[in-house]
């Protein structure tokens, strides 16, 4: 639905509205590229963000994600009251923490035994995004469990490549959705 304006707190967020192609890899299936789609949209005049994905892997379950925040809600703090409500065709459904800042979008949760955070890095012409997840099972080392990279659907071939999203494995960061967002690598990103 255009000209929605989002919850003020969701704002860092707008980038992400539209469809997307997925592209990712996973740590337990080392040897296959995992393909998708994913579409983010408002919901309720621009007061949640309705993320939802399909892949073409039968070993990675389809998800829908609700993106909101209370009345104290700020993206830009770690503890300020926005959250992730996941659920998907396992059944398995979670919450977690979101932060965001212009670029950058995070979700993490903090469970004994199976920790989980997300880093995701906007390009900067907004027709790509980078991210990882990272597992922690043990309460102190952080693993790379699913790297993405996502393509907005419909760019023009003739707009300039996105600046390079590459990411490199986990981080040594322990802040939360803290992960190893490396420029420096062959771009993953280029337009089609």
């Amino acid at each position: 639905m255009a000209g929605l304006i989002p919850q003020p707190s969701l704002g860092h967020l707008s980038p992400l509205v539209g469809a997307w192609e997925i592209e990712a890899t996973h740590q337990g299936l080392p040897r296959d590229v995992i393909r998708g789609r994913a579409t983010f949209s408002w919901l309720g005049e621009g007061l949640f963000l309705i993320w939802s994905a399909r892949y073409d892997h039968p070993d990675i379950p389809d998800s829908i994600a609700i993106m909101g925040c209370d009345d104290a809600g700020d993206l830009r703090d770690p503890e300020g009251g926005c959250t992730v409500q996941y659920d998907d065709v396992r059944g398995v459904t979670r919450r977690y923490r979101l932060s965001a800042e212009p670029g950058i979008w995070r979700y993490w949760r903090d469970v004994p035994g199976l920790s989980q955070r997300f880093t995701g890095r906007i390009s900067d012409d907004g027709s790509a995004i980078g991210g990882i997840v990272e597992l922690n099972r043990d309460g102190s080392t952080w693993e790379a469990d699913l790297v993405i990279t996502c393509r907005r659907l419909g760019w023009k071939a003739q707009q300039r490549a996105p600046r390079d999203l590459a990411i490199d494995g986990p981080s040594s960061a322990t802040g939360p959705g803290e992960a190893a967002l490396d420029r420096t690598n062959t771009d993953r990103c280029d337009s089609e």
